[in-house]
């Protein structure tokens, strides 16, 4: 959804000095964290969270991403925003916790229920817990923010990360339109742009624009630390190129191992398109060993136009300097 919709009587009590919205941040690390630093900075949003690292939860404090810390997931009862910013593989506890805590009535007594979010990178399984956990008493919205970075915890987080970045959003097949509209809204108090998009179309583009490339980092630098068996050297020889390159690899394991084994059937499409056009070039490369001509270097250099071209299109149309 690209636009702002209208806000409701509650915001502009919020914007005014009046009530503010409660959020409940589950996972206090970067994405949750800077989250939570942008919510809470805007003055609109009460902001309180929950971390099973009771050291990452201090941490957030600390920092002034929380107005307070809570010891367990029933807190979110008394959100009208959950955001669950766990790592994709610790997602089916939560939500099958959450779904538990959420379903109390009683213990909910009589506020409404709060509206469900996350920000993983693989929709389709994320929405497939919420089906079977929250639906279709609890409204979820899938919220993907379109930004990070290699480096994790939230001492890295950052009031300004979301700033300006595309916010995909799925709701849910059971979720209202005012649900949707309060993560909307907390999407644009962080100043990203949310836009709703199909979960499967998501997974789908985010195989070959984040995922793949984390395996691509992983097998070069695996592929240098190979060869610095017999050129130990080899690592004074590797240059900017190769640091940015393998950038993604520094990343956090475990956080690579749920977007890869999430979104395992889209990623293994991106592999294999991938395969087929360096298999393409590799056959270039062998004509030109076996018997170099000009006609080889001349397809190789298309080759290599064609590639300069489509990432300077993209450089053009996003926010990042051309380089």
């Amino acid at each position: 959804m690209d636009g702002s919709p209208s806000d409701s009587a509650a915001d502009v009590e919020n914007r005014s000095g009046g009530t503010k919205a409660r959020a409940f941040i589950i996972g206090v690390g970067l994405m949750g964290g800077s989250l939570a630093m942008a919510l809470r900075a805007s003055g609109r949003y009460e902001v309180n969270g929950f971390d099973v690292n009771p050291a990452s939860l201090r941490r957030a404090a600390a920092l002034g991403a929380l107005d307070r810390t809570a010891d367990s997931l029933s807190d979110a009862r008394e959100a009208d925003i959950v955001v669950v910013a766990t790592p994709l593989l610790a997602m089916p506890q939560v939500f099958s916790e959450l779904g538990r805590c959420l379903r109390d009535r009683d213990a909910r007594r009589s506020r409404d229920l709060p509206v469900v979010t996350d920000v993983g990178s693989a929709k389709c399984y994320v929405l497939a817990l919420a089906r079977e956990h929250l639906a279709p008493a609890v409204p979820f919205v899938g919220g993907h923010p379109m930004t990070g970075s290699e480096v994790s915890g939230v001492e890295h987080a950052s009031a300004n990360m979301m700033s300006g970045c595309l916010y995909v959003l799925t709701p849910a097949e059971w979720t209202g339109e005012t649900a949707v509209r309060t993560v909307v809204r907390a999407c644009e108090t962080a100043g990203a742009v949310p836009r709703i998009m199909d979960p499967a179309d998501h997974d789908a583009m985010v195989a070959a624009t984040s995922h793949l490339p984390l395996i691509i980092a992983a097998c070069l630098a695996q592929v240098v630390e190979g060869r610095s068996v017999d050129r130990p050297c080899i690592w004074d020889l590797a240059a900017g190129g190769f640091r940015d390159t393998t950038r993604l690899s520094s990343g956090d394991p475990d956080m690579g191992t749920g977007m890869l084994t999430a979104n395992a059937t889209q990623v293994l499409e991106a592999m294999d398109e991938f395969q087929r056009k360096f298999d393409e070039v590799r056959g270039l490369l062998a004509a030109s060993a076996q018997a170099p001509a000009a006609p080889r270097a001349a397809e190789v250099r298309r080759f290599l136009v064609q590639a300069r071209r489509a990432r300077q299109a993209w450089l053009e149309r996003t926010r990042f300097p051309v380089v």
